[in-house]
C-alpha cells in the first residue's frame, strides 16, 4: 500500500500534470517550487503519455477523444455532450426495462489511466456526500472492461445560467445566481468546495431550479477521507483566481472569486452599479479583500434585493439615504416633516415651557408637539423597526436620541406623572437594546444596568406621587425581569424575580384584568423555575412550576406575539427541567411545541424576535435528538440553527445571535466528533471558542460571558484532544479551571455549574495534562 507521502506526491503531480498539459510553456514556473520527487513525478507521467501517444494512428494530446464502450452497466451511450480538461461527458439512457432513466456518464481520459483513477474515485465519494436538490446527485460508478474510469450522474436537461437568464431583468438574474450561490454555500458547508465554477457548470433545468454540476474537482477543505492533504484540481482560466493561476490548492476564497465572476458576466451592462460592486468584491484578487464566505456574498445580494445598502460599498451618508428613500417614499416624506417639525421645535418648545410665564399657550401647544414626536419615534418607529434584522444600532440611536428630548420636558417644572413614566419606559427599551439576553442587542450589559437604573428611578418616582399606580408597578415588575437576565445563576437572580413577582401581583390588585401585568408574572414563574434548574440544581422541582404557568397562559387563550414569547419560553424551560431531571425522551415534546409555534409566526412574516427562538429551538431539538442516539438529524437541526443565526448576523451586530451561534457552532463540532469525524469537529469546535472569546473581551466582568468562556474552553479541549492535540487540549483546559476559579472567587458560581461543568473542567485538566 503507498504511504501517506506517496499519495499526496501522486496527486500533486496529477494535477500538475494536467495542467501542463494545457500549458506547455508555463512549465519552468509551474515546477520550480515544487520538490524533487514531484518532479520526478511529473516527468515520468510525461513520458508514459508521450509514449501512449506513439502508439495511436494518429498524435493526439489530452484533448483527444475518448472511445467509450456503447454502454456502461444498464445505460446505453447516445450522444457526447460535454467535454473537460480530465474527459468526456455523454448522454445515456437505461434500457434494461426496469423503468425510464437518462443520465450523464463521464469518462477519464484513456491516457491517464489507472493514474487518474483515485482522483475519480475521490469525485465519487465527495459527490456522495452532497445530497441536496440544487446538485446534481451522482448514481453509480466504476471501471469499463477496458479498465475506463467513469462516473454516472443525474442528467440535467436544461440551459447553462448564462443564456437561461438572458431575457431576465438584474432582479431575475440575481435570484438565478443567488440559488446557485447556495447550493455551493451547502457544498462548503460540508467541507467541500468545487474549484471550477462558471456557467458552463451552473444549469437551470426546465422547470427553472437552478443544478450545481461538475464536483470532479472538488476537494475537502482540510483533508481528503483518508486524512491526507488534498489535491490540486484543474481549473478554468478566467474564472480562477491569481491563487489558484499561482498553483494553489481549491479553497472557499476561491469558489468566491468565480462567483463574482459568474455575477459580473450575469449583471454586466445592466447599469447596476451595487451589483458591479459586489461583484468586484467577491471577485478581488486579493483574498482579504473579498467576501469571506459564500453566506456573506449571498447576504450582500439579499440587502440588494431589499434596497439596503450592501457591503461591498463605503457607507456614505448620501448613499445610505439614497437607498432609504428609494425603499420608502412615503415614509420618508412623513418622517421628513416629522424631523423637521422635531428639528424647529424641540429647543424652543422646550425653553418655553420651562419659561412658562411667557406665552404659555404657545408654549404648551408647542411641548404637546414635542413630546408626541418624541412618543413617535420611541414607541411607533421604534417597534417598526425591531422587526428587521439589523436596526439594533438604530434602534439605541432613536431611544436615546428621543430620550434626550423627554428629559429636557420631564424638567421643566410641573411636569405630568405620565410624561415621566413615558421616559422610565424608554430608558428601559433602551436597556434592552443595550445589553437584555433573549433579544438582539448590542452586548453591553454594564450600560443596560445603566439604563434600568435610569428607568426604576424614574418610575419609582411616579408611584411616590401615585402609589396606586398600576402602570408603573407594572413597568417596576417589567425592570425586574430584565435585570434577572443580567444577574448570575445566584441569591441575585432569585431576589430580582421575587421583586418582580411583587410587583405584578400589586399591579394586579389595582387592575386585575390588567393583561400584560399577568404575562409578566408568569414571566417570573419561568424565571423561578429557570433558577430551580441552574441555580440550585433542583429540575425536578422546576417542572410543576412551568406546567402550571403553562396551563394558567393557555387558560388565557392568547394570540398576541408577547403571549407567544412567554409560552414559547416556558416550553423551553419544560424542556430544559425535564432533561436534566434525566427524562430526555420526554423533553423532546416541549422543545418541539415550541419550535411548532416559532415556526407558525415565522409563516405569517419573518421577524427578528422569533428568528432569534428558531436558533434557540434548533439547539433545543438537535441536543435531544443527539442523546436519543439520533446524531445525523441532530446534525442536520443544528446546521439548520446556524445558517438562521448567521443570516441575522449577516445584517448587523446582535449579541444574541451571536450566544446562540456559538452554542450551536459547539454542538455542531460534538456530533461530528461522536460520528466519528474527530477532524472536521475542529473547525465548529475553533468558530465556537473565538466568538465567546471575542464576546467575552467586549464585556468583561459579565457573569454570563465568563460562563460561556469557562464552558466553551472545556469543551474545545475534549475536541482537541479526541483529535490527538493533547498539548492545545491541555491549554484550554487549564483556562477552563481557571475561568471557573474565577467565577467561584467572585460569588457567581451557581451549584449546577459547581456540581457539573467545574467538575468537567478539572477532570479534562487531569486528563490532558
Amino acid at each position: 500500500m503507498n504511504s501517506p507521502r506517496s499519495a499526496e506526491v501522486e496527486r500533486r503531480a496529477l494535477a500538475l500534470f494536467e495542467r501542463l498539459s494545457a500549458r506547455p510553456k508555463s512549465r519552468d514556473r509551474l515546477l520550480k517550487a515544487e520538490t524533487p520527487d514531484i518532479v520526478a513525478r511529473v516527468e515520468a507521467l510525461e513520458r508514459s503519455a508521450a509514449a501512449a501517444r506513439a502508439m495511436l494512428p494518429t498524435d493526439a494530446g489530452l484533448s483527444a477523444p475518448i472511445e467509450p464502450p456503447d454502454r456502461v452497466g444498464p445505460f446505453r451511450l447516445i450522444r457526447q455532450i460535454g467535454s473537460g480538461g480530465m474527459g468526456s461527458v455523454w448522454l445515456a439512457e437505461r434500457d434494461d426495462g426496469l423503468y425510464e432513466q437518462r443520465v450523464a456518464v463521464k469518462f477519464l481520459h484513456a491516457e491517464l489511466g489507472a493514474l487518474a483513477a483515485e482522483r475519480f474515485a475521490v469525485e465519487r465519494r465527495l459527490l456522495a456526500k452532497l445530497e441536496a436538490p440544487s446538485i446534481a446527485r451522482v448514481i453509480d460508478g466504476g471501471l469499463t472492461a477496458d479498465g475506463l474510469a467513469y462516473v454516472i450522474m443525474e442528467y440535467v436537461d436544461g440551459e447553462t445560467i448564462d443564456v437561461a437568464s438572458a431575457d431576465h431583468p438584474a432582479r431575475g438574474r440575481v435570484g438565478l445566481f443567488r440559488d446557485a450561490a447556495e447550493a455551493v454555500q451547502f457544498a462548503h458547508s460540508r467541507l467541500i468546495v468545487h474549484g471550477d465554477l462558471k456557467p458552463s457548470n451552473i444549469m437551470v433545468d426546465r422547470d427553472g431550479r437552478v443544478r450545481l454540476l461538475d464536483f470532479g474537482l472538488a476537494r475537502l477543505t482540510d483533508t481528503d477521507d483518508d486524512g491526507h492533504s488534498a489535491a490540486h484540481g484543474p481549473m478554468t482560466h478566467g474564472f480562477a483566481s491569481p491563487q489558484r493561476a499561482a498553483g494553489a490548492a481549491a479553497s472557499i476564497a476561491d469558489d468566491v472569486f468565480a462567483l463574482g465572476v459568474v455575477l459580473g458576466q450575469l449583471i454586466g451592462g445592466m447599469g447596476e452599479p451595487d451589483l458591479a460592486a459586489i461583484a468586484n468584491k467577491a471577485a478581488s484578487p486579493a483574498e482579504d479583500d473579498r467576501y469571506s464566505s459564500v453566506a456573506a456574498l449571498i447576504a450582500d445580494i439579499d440587502r440588494w434585493r431589499e434596497r439596503l445598502p450592501v457591503r461591498a460599498r463605503p457607507a456614505s451618508f448620501a448613499y445610505r439615504a439614497r437607498l432609504f428613500v428609494r425603499r420608502h417614499r412615503v415614509g420618508v416624506a412623513m418622517t421628513a416633516a416629522a424631523m423637521l417639525v422635531l428639528a424647529c421645535s424641540a429647543g424652543v418648545a422646550t425653553a418655553n415651557y420651562v419659561a412658562a410665564e411667557r406665552a404659555r399657550a404657545q408654549s404648551e401647544r408647542r411641548f404637546s408637539e414635542v413630546r408626541a414626536i418624541s412618543r413617535y419615534m420611541l414607541f411607533d418607529l421604534y417597534d417598526r423597526l425591531a422587526n428587521a434584522p439589523g436596526t439594533v444600532e438604530a434602534r439605541v440611536n432613536l431611544a436615546q436620541t428621543a430620550g434626550r428630548y423627554l428629559d429636557r420636558l420631564s424638567a421643566s417644572p410641573g411636569a405630568p406623572v405620565d410624561l415621566r413614566l413615558e421616559i422610565a419606559q424608554g430608558y428601559r427599551r433602551l436597556a434592552r437594546v443595550q445589553g437584555i439576553t433573549n433579544i438582539a442587542n448590542l452586548g453591553q450589559p454594564a450600560a443596560a444596568e445603566r439604563s434600568l437604573d435610569r428607568a426604576e428611578a424614574l418610575a419609582a418616582g411616579v408611584l411616590a406621587a401615585q402609589p396606586g399606580s398600576a402602570e408603573a408597578l407594572e413597568l417596576r415588575g417589567w425592570i425586574e425581569v430584565d435585570r434577572w437576565t443580567l444577574k448570575p445563576d445566584t441569591a441575585e437572580s432569585r431576589a430580582a424575580t421575587e421583586r418582580g413577582r411583587n410587583f405584578f401581583l400589586q399591579a394586579l390588585k389595582q387592575e386585575p384584568g390588567r393583561t400584560s401585568a399577568r404575562l409578566g408574572l408568569l414571566e417570573t414563574e419561568k424565571d423561578r423555575a429557570y433558577d430551580l434548574t441552574w441555580g440550585e440544581n433542583r429540575p425536578a422541582d422546576a417542572i410543576p412550576v412551568l406546567q402550571a404557568a403553562l396551563a394558567e397562559l393557555r387558560r388565557l387563550k392568547l394570540e398576541t406575539d408577547e403571549a407567544k414569547l412567554v409560552e414559547v419560553g416556558i416550553l423551553n424551560r419544560l424542556g430544559d427541567a425535564t432533561y436534566y431531571a434525566n427524562h430526555i425522551p420526554e423533553a423532546l415534546e416541549p422543545y418541539r411545541a415550541a419550535e411548532a409555534i416559532v415556526d407558525e409566526r415565522l409563516r405569517r412574516g419573518e421577524k427578528l424576535e422569533w428568528l432569534a427562538r428558531k436558533g434557540e429551538s434548533a439547539w433545543n431539538v438537535s441536543g435531544t435528538l443527539s442523546d436519543m442516539a439520533q446524531k445525523p438529524a441532530a446534525l442536520d437541526k443544528a446546521r439548520e440553527g446556524e445558517a438562521v443565526m448567521q443570516r441575522v448576523l449577516s445584517y448587523g451586530p446582535d449579541a444574541q445571535a451571536e450566544k446562540l451561534l456559538l452554542v450551536l457552532y459547539g454542538h455542531e463540532a460534538t456530533l461530528l466528533a461522536d460520528l466519528q469525524r474527530p477532524v472536521e469537529a475542529i473547525a465548529p469546535a475553533r468558530l465556537s471558542l473565538a466568538l465567546r472569546e471575542a464576546r467575552a473581551r467586549l464585556a468583561r466582568g459579565d457573569p454570563a460571558r465568563e460562563r460561556d468562556l469557562a464552558v466553551g474552553l472545556e469543551f474545545t479541549s475534549r475536541v482537541f484532544a479526541e483529535a490527538g492535540r493533547r498539548r492545545e487540549a491541555c491549554a484550554m483546559a487549564r483556562r477552563s479551571t481557571a475561568t471557573w476559579d474565577a467565577i467561584a472567587a467572585a460569588g457567581r458560581l451557581g451549584q449546577k455549574d459547581a456540581a457539573d461543568a467545574r467538575r468537567r473542567a478539572e477532570q479534562a485538566e487531569a486528563r490532558y495534562c
